[in-house]
């Protein structure tokens, strides 16, 4: 990574550092988001691991209370399942966000009839045109899924932006728009 900022101006690897800044602010709050979904799969692995008892007398050498007299392995085990399951969401985060960046350039020229968004004025229209057709819907929705309508709807009288619904995470706003 150092090595495609090095040949950036000072001005240019402080907006690249900004940015990326920005993306694990993004990712800490999706994995705090998440954390509960993290931790109920994460409880139900073990649970379905915990149901599988192996039968202790086909394993030679190996027995039950060896790995109970440990507790800093399933302890180990236990984090390594959150690890790879936090691992999973980013990644699967990171996925829908791009997919959702593509479909929104693609949406857009469609819309701007096959015009590339490269000034100020089409950027605008675009902007527009997304917050009209598709984001005000989908916060809408969002928002009346999450039983939260009327405290939406009363934030959109008082703000001129489109705010997701209080609460919403990253992963609903992203999918709900996609």
């Amino acid at each position: 990574m150092q090595m495609c900022l090095c040949g950036l101006s000072d001005c240019d690897r402080r907006v690249a550092h900004g940015e990326l800044v920005g993306v694990q602010m993004l990712m800490e709050d999706v994995l705090l988001g998440s954390c509960h979904v993290i931790r109920k799969a994460s409880t139900e692995w073990q649970a379905a691991l915990d149901n599988a008892q192996p039968d202790w007398s086909k394993l030679p050498g190996l027995y039950p209370n060896q790995l109970e007299s440990h507790p800093k392995a399933s302890a180990l085990l236990e984090g390594q399942c959150d690890v790879v399951m936090s691992l999973s969401l980013l990644k699967s985060f990171l996925i829908l966000w791009k997919r959702l960046e593509v479909l929104k350039e693609h949406w857009g020229r469609f819309k701007l009839r096959g015009q590339d968004i490269n000034s100020a004025l089409l950027h605008r229209q675009f902007s527009e045109l997304y917050e009209a057709e598709i984001l005000y819907p989908s916060m809408k929705a969002l928002a009346r899924q999450m039983g939260k309508e009327d405290e939406f709807e009363e934030l959109m009288l008082r703000s001129q932006s489109i705010l997701p619904p209080k609460g919403a995470s990253e992963i609903e706003i992203k999918t709900q728009q996609a």
